[in-house]
């Protein structure tokens, strides 16, 4: 849970900076033998944003998944 939180932290900050230049984005420095021309854009910060925010739901939908099945696992309350 922490690190999700600190993922969106991240993904904001990201995003705030890409907001200055959206179409352009920033430079990443290439590594050697590889394509010189790669950018990282705003579109590239939103779909993180996005990939994250699912995730989050699918955890939600896992826990709550995982405690019915908790609750409905145990022994009946029912008195005979």
């Amino acid at each position: 849970f922490f690190s999700m939180l600190l993922m969106f932290s991240a993904i904001g900050r990201l995003l705030f900076v890409l907001m200055g230049n959206p179409q352009t984005g920033i430079q990443l420095a290439p590594a050697p033998g590889s394509d010189p021309i790669l950018s990282l854009s705003a579109n590239d910060a939103v779909s993180l944003t996005f990939l994250l925010i699912i995730l989050s739901a699918e955890l939600i939908v896992l826990g709550l998944t995982l405690w019915l099945l908790f609750r409905s696992s145990g022994p009946s309350q029912e008195v005979a």
